[in-house]
């Protein structure tokens, strides 16, 4: 749960407004789908609108002809992890654009997270203030004054990144990278495509990347996509064949699957797939349709002798740090999580990451299965919600190089 002055919120999201680039490859695919609105609530001055992917608003009471309350509640009953998200457009119906609109969003039982953002096209966002004096982070409910005119305008807990957003960005990088495939893993429990990015398929090590099973993790989703675009403007660039950079290219796959809760992504959920479950609490039961693709892909690949050498899983959370194995915990390459941060030098950039060690025990988490499966350093990648957008680009890439580095010069 987050702890974050407004002020300071205000402050550190500003860096968000010329990062929309992040994810630019989904803006023509915004621009080809335009789905049918439907109106959870309206009144002579305007309406509230979901029906688009990620849209969650709750239920919705009118207080009056300007004023609305948007109760909030998770998919689930709880416990679930408290991750309140919401997703609206609100279209103004009178002809006067400076109508003063306000917005309640009432959390019940849980408490603000997410500061809240606006668009207009679903791909340049800018932060929206909350009118309340208080501590926005400890409050169960916050008002919010729609932005003056009458285009529709979509509020936001983090910026939108649709499922069809990730098909754009995997179909681009299968047509510039060689030796790529996309290929469907499964199918959630919706029936939604569990999509990946495979880069060398036939190479005998390989990394896994996994995302977005936790929908409203979109920081992490940031770091995840540069990360990836690092790893792969490095493979399709001509090298010495004696750089590190270059070794590694030639001696390891990737295998990038993006948005492994497509379900929880596309209906705006808090934390579960549509089967109740945290995704991230699955890892060795396989109980769900998700988890149990992603784990076959990776099992038919160790049974034809290809070997696992790194498992990143992306995520948000209120502050960013790498969740790793404990020092005792043997891994190859040895003492992995440790010589990355060291090696890749984030505070002679104003830049900070912790190193979380954990325990590694079977609780369900991708981190504890794969290492105990592979003995490769498998890691929780997280991001902080309100992270500098800028900065969540120039750690991604940094790390990505320095692990680059480190795997090309091991020979193990």
């Amino acid at each position: 749960m987050n702890r974050l002055n407004p002020r300071f919120v205000v402050k550190k999201v500003a860096g968000f407004l010329a990062a929309t680039a992040i994810f630019s490859l989904g803006v023509s695919a915004k621009a080809d789908y335009q789905p049918v609105l439907t109106t959870l609530c309206s009144t002579s001055i305007a309406r509230i609108e979901t029906g688009f992917p990620t849209a969650n608003a709750g239920s919705c009471v009118r207080r009056s002809e300007t004023y609305f309350e948007l109760r909030l509640y998770p998919e689930d009953d709880p416990p679930i992890n408290p991750s309140p998200w919401y997703s609206f457009a609100v279209q103004r119906t009178t002809a006067d654009p400076n109508q003063r609109i306000i917005i309640r969003l009432d959390y019940g039982s849980f408490e603000h997270r997410y500061h809240p953002k606006y668009s207009y096209d679903q791909v340049n966002w800018e932060p929206l203030s909350v009118l309340d004096s208080h501590d926005e982070s400890f409050s169960s409910a916050v008002e919010l004054a729609v932005p003056v005119g009458l285009q529709r305008i979509y509020i936001s807990g983090q910026e939108f990144i649709d499922n069809r957003t990730y098909e754009s960005w995997l179909s681009e990088w299968h047509e510039q990278a060689s030796e790529s495939q996309i290929i469907t893993l499964g199918y959630s429990v919706q029936r939604r495509s569990i999509n990946a990015l495979i880069i060398g398929p036939e190479m005998s090590r390989f990394m896994l990347i996994l995302g977005r099973g936790h929908p409203p993790e979109v920081t992490g989703a940031f770091a995840l996509k540069t990360f990836v675009d690092t790893l792969l403007a490095n493979r399709i660039s001509t090298c010495d064949k004696n750089d590190s950079l270059c070794r590694f290219k030639n001696n390891y796959g990737l295998a990038v699957v993006p948005n492994y809760n497509p379900d929880g992504v596309a209906l705006g959920h808090w934390r579960h797939n549509t089967q109740s479950q945290d995704l991230n609490r699955d890892w060795g039961k396989f109980d769900q349709p998700e988890t149990f693709a992603v784990n076959a892909y990776v099992m038919q690949r160790l049974k034809r002798g290809h070997r696992l050498g790194l498992m990143l899983d992306f995520h948000s959370t209120n502050r960013s740090v790498l969740f790793t194995q404990l020092d005792a915990d043997t891994t190859t390459p040895r003492d992995f999580a440790n010589n990355w941060l060291e090696h890749a030098k984030l505070e002679s950039f104003d830049l900070h990451v912790e190193n979380g060690k954990r325990s590694t025990r079977a609780n369900g988490t991708s981190k504890s299965y794969f290492y105990l499966l592979t003995r490769a350093p498998s890691i929780t990648y997280e991001v902080s919600d309100h992270e500098n957008r800028k900065n969540i680009q120039q750690v991604a890439r940094i790390l990505a190089k320095s692990m680059m580095q480190i795997y090309g010069e091991f020979d193990g």
